[in-house]
């Protein structure tokens, strides 16, 4: 457990807590209890819950007036949206920087996919997908858009986070989108991303449904 210092208290809390909440170790609908949070961390319940209605302003908690806090859900509106936005930033990156992409960290990318297929592990997934994604934004090295993408990340990351069964599948995707931006087939590399944020947003559409079902 992160140890909370008494430097910036709230600060701690909140990435404290937007890992826990984005990672899935709070759940998705989960009530979140101010006061079990500040007995956990040896804190006040006042940072506690500016740590939490801070969240609430970056779309990771939702505040039900005179109920509590809850960790965010998703409707499948939201999730289109999300993917619509995420899709509009890395394929444009994809197609009108790829010439910048830094070949070095694409590298370094690849080898980790090879350490991933020795040793699978969640984490090891969780930092190859985040390194490849966020490599195609940063080619446009424009400080505008990075935000603007960076805005939505915490909830795309979130949204990865309620499908787990599509690892394998996704690592493969990736795989094959390395692999043409390698070997410098720009087309045939945005055909596969496109494929691939596709199949991750019809594939965590589906996984929402049928957990909704089960309610």
């Amino acid at each position: 457990m992160m140890k909370i210092m008494k430097k910036s208290i709230t600060d701690q809390l909140f990435s404290a807590l937007k890992e826990e909440i984005i990672r899935q170790s709070i759940k998705a609908g989960e009530q979140i209890n101010p006061r079990e949070i500040a007995e956990q961390y040896g804190v006040s319940v006042m940072p506690v819950r500016d740590a939490l209605t801070r969240l609430a302003s970056f779309g990771l908690v939702t505040i039900r007036p005179r109920v509590g806090f809850f960790a965010r859900e998703f409707t499948p509106t939201e999730i289109r949206e999300i993917f619509e936005v995420r899709r509009l930033h890395e394929v444009y990156c994809m197609e009108r920087y790829f010439d910048q992409i830094d070949r070095i960290e694409l590298e370094r990318i690849d080898k980790a996919m090879d350490a991933y297929e020795a040793h699978p592990t969640r984490e090891a997934f969780d930092q190859v997908d985040e390194a490849l994604h966020d490599l195609l934004i940063a080619a446009s090295e424009n400080r505008f858009l990075m935000e603007t993408y960076n805005h939505v990340k915490d909830l795309i990351i979130l949204i990865r986070h309620l499908d787990l069964g599509r690892i394998d599948y996704s690592h493969r995707e990736h795989r094959q989108i390395v692999d043409a931006m390698l070997a410098g087939k720009k087309e045939l590399a945005l055909a596969r991303l496109e494929q691939h944020l596709d199949n991750v947003r019809n594939s965590t559409l589906e996984n929402i449904g049928a957990m909704e079902g089960l309610a």
